[in-house]
C-alpha cells in the first residue's frame, strides 16, 4: 500500500480495527458455537456488515490518502458494521445462556457468564456493570400518564442484595471490587407503546476472573447477611508510591521523571529500561498523506 500513511487518519483506522476484531473474533465464533446447538447461522447479517467494511477498504479509503467528503462516507459503514456485529453477539450469547446448565447454582443468585472466543485462557481484572433488582413498595397497575389506573401498597419478594458474595461454579469466592452503586430505573419497552420502570441498583465493579479458550466461565452473585468485624484492628502502614528525586516504584515498576518532563521506566522483573517517553515533539510539516517533509526554516 502507499507509504507513509500509518498515521494519516487515524480515527479511521481504529474504526477499521474495531469493526474486523467485533466481527471476526467475537460476533463470528459466537455465532458458529450457537450454531452448533441448534441456532441458525446469521448469514444475511453478516453478509451486510461485511459489505460495508470492505466499501471502506478502497485503495485511497482505508490509507487515508483521499479527500474530505470520502472519508466523512466511511464512518456510517464502519458504524453499521460494529452495530451489526454487536447485535449479532448479543443474540448468540442468549442463545447459548439459554442452554447452559446452571443447576449447581442457587435460586437467588445472579449469574454472570464471561466468554472467551480465542484460542488461549484468559485472565485478568474485568469491569462490569450488573443491574440488580431492587425491593419497591408500591405497584401501578395503569398508566400513570393518562391518571388511569390503581396504586398497590404492598411489598415485593426480591432478595436483598445489599450484601452479597461473588463465587464460582464451584461456590468458592473470587475477588471483587464495587467502584460505585446508585439506584436508578429500568425502562422495558413492551407491546403497544407503553414501557414499564423496572427500579434496579446499577453496579460498577471489578472482577478477577479466569475463563478457558474458546469456552465460557459463569460467576454468580449471590445474596448474604452482613458479616461484622467485633474487634476491627488498623492494618499495616504502606509506603508511598511518590518518592522523594522524581521517583515513583512498585513491586513490578520503577519509574524515573526528568525535569524536562518525560521519564524512564523500568520493568523491575525483566530489568528492562525504556527512556524519553512522553516526549512530545512540536515542529512543523510540509508533506502531505504520502510524504513526510519538515520546512526549511523548522524549529522544534
Amino acid at each position: 500500500l502507499l507509504g507513509s500513511t500509518h498515521s494519516s487518519r487515524v480515527r479511521l483506522k481504529l474504526l477499521n480495527e474495531e469493526a474486523e476484531t467485533e466481527l471476526t473474533l467475537v460476533a463470528e465464533p459466537l455465532a458458529t458455537w450457537a450454531a452448533l446447538l441448534g441456532w441458525k447461522y446469521p448469514r444475511t447479517l453478516f453478509d451486510r456488515a461485511w459489505t460495508q467494511l470492505l466499501l471502506n477498504h478502497a485503495h485511497d479509503n482505508i490509507v487515508g490518502a483521499a479527500i474530505d467528503a470520502a472519508h466523512e462516507d466511511m464512518l456510517p459503514r464502519f458504524r453499521a458494521a460494529t452495530t451489526v456485529a454487536r447485535e449479532v453477539s448479543r443474540r448468540a450469547c442468549e442463545e447459548i445462556w439459554k442452554q447452559m446448565d446452571l443447576s449447581r447454582f442457587e435460586a437467588n443468585d445472579v449469574t454472570l457468564t464471561l466468554f472467551n472466543t480465542l484460542p488461549f485462557p484468559r485472565g485478568g481484572i474485568i469491569p462490569l456493570v450488573v443491574d440488580l433488582p431492587r425491593d419497591f413498595e408500591t405497584e401501578s397497575t395503569g398508566d400513570p400518564a393518562l391518571g388511569v389506573g390503581t396504586v398497590i401498597e404492598r411489598r415485593s419478594t426480591i432478595p436483598d442484595y445489599k450484601h452479597f458474595d461473588l463465587v464460582d461454579e464451584r461456590g468458592q469466592p473470587v475477588a471483587f471490587q464495587i467502584l460505585s452503586r446508585e439506584k436508578i430505573k429500568n425502562r422495558i419497552e413492551c407491546e403497544l407503546d407503553t414501557a414499564a420502570l423496572i427500579p434496579v441498583d446499577r453496579l460498577r465493579l471489578l472482577l478477577e476472573a479466569e475463563v478457558p479458550p474458546m469456552g465460557y466461565r459463569t460467576y454468580a452473585l449471590r445474596p448474604r447477611a452482613p458479616r461484622y468485624v467485633p474487634h476491627p484492628q488498623p492494618g499495616p502502614e504502606r509506603g508511598l508510591l511518590a518518592q522523594p528525586g522524581g521517583r515513583m516504584e512498585n513491586a513490578f515498576l520503577s519509574v524515573e521523571i526528568h525535569p524536562n518532563g518525560t521519564f524512564s521506566l523500568t520493568d523491575k522483573q525483566t530489568g528492562k529500561r525504556y527512556d524519553d517517553l512522553h516526549l512530545l515533539v512540536d515542529n512543523g510539516a510540509i508533506g502531505n498523506a504520502h510524504l513526510y517533509k519538515t520546512p526549511v526554516r523548522d524549529s522544534e
